[in-house]
């Protein structure tokens, strides 16, 4: 019995050795494993497995704004290794690109205006990308802006104004005019011309009669009426015309003296 016993206490410590030396030896036979490295300054890597078919939301997960999903055919092209992105899929935006291939995957974001080309997974130990496991993008639908515009109709409706006019009086009347413009109105009133008439009767004629002293006390006057005698003095003033044209033309005189 105590033979058996000590063979137990010998055994146990030499087990406890052999089983340290495993764990040893397996610890130093593991490779240091170093974070993955993206290849594209486009990118952040990132170690493990990401796809659209885990709980969750895949997008947010890794920091992308949207839903994720997969392109229709038309909007990219890939060979393997290689994404190039052209369009965006209909009624939406694409926001981010993941894309895994062997250990880890490339998050794709704010990449700027389409095309996105040249999108690949993280590098391999060759230190190329490592070939596309799976792939999706996240969308986010694009909002359309409604723009109504109004058209306001202004309608003016004018009444033509009516004038009366009686003697000595005008009266005008002018009917409401609805507009949206208020514009000055000036009234002219047509000015009134008054003509002046001045009747002149002629003064009956005074008589004087010869030999008759006037007012003032200075001797004879003639009649103020019944004088004829202008033909008289028409012929005169003839003559002495006549006598003046005599004496100052030689030719005459000549005439005369023939």
């Amino acid at each position: 019995m105590r033979t058996t016993s000590r063979t137990l206490f010998g055994v146990v410590p030499l087990l406890a050795v052999i089983a340290a030396g495993v764990l040893a030896g397996a610890a130093s036979a593991q490779p240091n494993q170093d974070p993955p490295q993206s290849g594209d300054d486009r990118a952040t890597a990132h170690a493990g497995n990401i796809d659209i078919d885990q709980p969750g939301n895949a997008c947010a997960s890794v920091g992308l704004p949207g839903t994720e999903a997969r392109l229709p055919a038309g909007t990219f092209t890939s060979d393997g290794t290689y994404i190039d992105i052209t369009a965006n899929p209909p009624g939406s935006t694409i926001t981010g690109v993941v894309v895994k291939g062997g250990p880890a995957y490339n998050v794709y974001g704010n990449l700027g205006p389409l095309p996105w080309l040249d999108l690949h997974s993280p590098l391999n130990d060759s230190g190329r990308p490592a070939a596309i496991s799976h792939w999706f993008v996240c969308l986010t639908p694009v909002t359309t802006t409604t723009t109504t515009t109004t058209t306001t109709t202004t309608t003016t409706t004018t009444t033509a104004a009516t004038t009366t006019t009686t003697p000595h009086t005008t009266t005008t009347t002018t009917p409401a005019v609805t507009t949206t413009t208020t514009v000055p109105t000036t009234t002219t009133t047509p000015q009134v011309t008054t003509t002046r008439t001045t009747t002149t009767t002629p003064q009956a004629a005074r008589t004087v009669n010869p030999g008759s002293t006037s007012g003032d006390g200075q001797g004879k006057g003639l009649a103020s009426t019944g004088f004829d005698g202008w033909w008289l003095i028409v012929i005169g003033l003839s003559l002495l015309a006549a006598g003046a044209a005599f004496l100052a033309s030689p030719k005459l005189r000549n005439l005369f003296r023939r």
